[in-house]
């Protein structure tokens, strides 16, 4: 049913706060309200009513009345938007989320706009979020709803240009709805894009049931609403499922966590699904989400994961960079073990990161680039990459023998600056 330790932040329109299905003890966590720049996010207008809906999808508690989300157990944290969408809005927003330790953050929502491309800064907090977020540093799982203009997320239809830049973006899982009969909800979004798809309502089909913001004022005039859908309940259904999986497995990363979502869902509608050789349809991602099944799949890694040691090796080298020279180190791991998983941190002092391309050869493997003189003048690279988050860098070493000598080699690439290199280790989980 989930843990109070795992929080669900839903950012939205308004939310009643009061309804029965969120007025209880320790389930509100560190709501906000960034339209009124206070610490109540209530419904404003009376158009106010999405929010409250979505959170019930996700989260709604069992309390014996009313309606149950997937993640009844899982904390709620409000977020009610400014609705204006620009670099600071969204930063707001997410870093907000980050600095109250959010583990999974809901967004159904876009630009209204068919053509949306994110700006430096707005792709910039998302991957913050998405890579360093949580308590633990492992990153918010993070979705965006597909939209529902029937149109491609990245594509041309009828001559307009559609990109949706939040669906699109590379750490988010972007959900498309089905309906209730396992086909595709008419309205939804499409595209190679497309990480999964959720229940929701659609033609034929039924609806879907929630809370309602209460009054007269909501969809209904009670406190549920029978008929909400669209890709704005997909996505809370599936953050909901994300929050039983950080339930039963804190310690997954936001991309084990997406990995475990996709890889144990349905193939729906397989007749019309069209679904290529890697098992992915433009229409429903990797298919229509499982819950039981992505919890026993994250129950098993944690049991796993009890069982797995890691052995962590350091040099502290304080090895200087020569101006358009090069110099490498290497790190002997002893034990004949396979790796499970692999972390690599690195520390160069450097007055212009620009200038360095750093590579790391496995034993016996080909040399991986981890940094071609990105960065321009920023100082210094301090980094650490994971084979958990970044499975496509390490991809083959995974399962593979880490015995034997890691080598990294670092060259300078243009005149007048140097750096040193403090330090380097590798982690290898066995």
């Amino acid at each position: 049913m989930g843990s109070r330790d795992v929080i669900i932040c839903v950012m939205d329109d308004g939310f009643d706060l009061l309804h029965p299905d969120f007025d209880v003890p320790g389930k509100i966590i560190a709501p906000i309200d960034f339209g009124e720049n206070d610490v109540a996010p209530d419904p404003v207008s009376e158009y106010d009513n999405h929010g409250t809906a979505c959170a019930g999808v996700a989260l709604a508690e069992q309390n014996g009345t009313g309606v149950v989300g997937l993640a009844p157990g899982c904390s709620f944290m409000p977020a009610r938007t400014s609705s204006w969408l620009s670099d600071n809005s969204i930063e707001d927003l997410f870093q907000y989320a980050l600095d109250h330790h959010a583990d999974v953050i809901s967004c159904s929502w876009g630009s209204s706009g068919a053509y949306f491309p994110l700006s430096a800064r707005m792709n910039g907090i998302i991957h913050k979020a998405a890579t360093q977020g949580r308590s633990n540093g492992k990153g918010c799982v993070i979705l965006f709803a597909a939209g529902n203009e029937n149109a491609p997320l990245n594509d041309k239809k009828n001559n307009v240009d559609y990109h949706q830049g939040f669906a699109l973006h590379p750490d988010v899982i972007a959900v498309a709805a089905s309906n209730s009969l396992d086909e595709r909800s008419d309205y939804s979004n499409y595209g190679p894009e497309i990480s999964i798809c959720a229940p929701s309502n659609g033609s034929p089909g039924r609806g879907i049931v929630t809370t309602d913001r209460r009054g007269v004022n909501g969809y209904d005039s009670g406190d549920y609403t029978f008929d909400f859908g669209g890709t704005s309940s997909a996505t809370p259904l599936c953050a909901g499922l994300a929050g039983l999986i950080l339930s039963v497995d804190p310690d997954l990363s936001s991309s084990e966590v997406r990995n475990i979502i996709m890889n144990t869902a349905d193939k729906i509608d397989t007749a019309n699904g069209q679904y290529n050789e890697d098992g992915h349809s433009a229409k429903y991602g990797h298919g229509r989400i499982n819950a039981q099944a992505a919890v026993d799949m994250a129950r098993g890694s944690a049991q796993s994961a009890q069982s797995r040691k890691t052995l962590f090796m350091e040099h502290r080298v304080k090895l200087p960079i020569p101006d358009m020279g090069e110099i490498s180190n290497s790190i002997s791991f002893p034990l004949q073990e396979k790796a499970v998983e692999i972390e690599v941190s690195i520390e160069v002092k450097h007055t212009f990161r620009g200038d360095l391309s750093v590579y790391l050869q496995p034993p016996g493997q080909e040399e991986i680039t981890l940094m071609n003189r990105t960065g321009g003048s920023t100082k210094d690279f301090i980094r650490t990459f994971r084979s958990s988050d970044e499975p496509g860098l390490f991809q083959g070493l995974i399962n593979s023998s880490a015995q034997g000598d890691w080598k990294l080699r670092i060259t300078d690439n243009a005149r007048q600056d140097d750096g040193i290199l403090n330090k380097w280790g590798i982690a290898i989980t066995y």
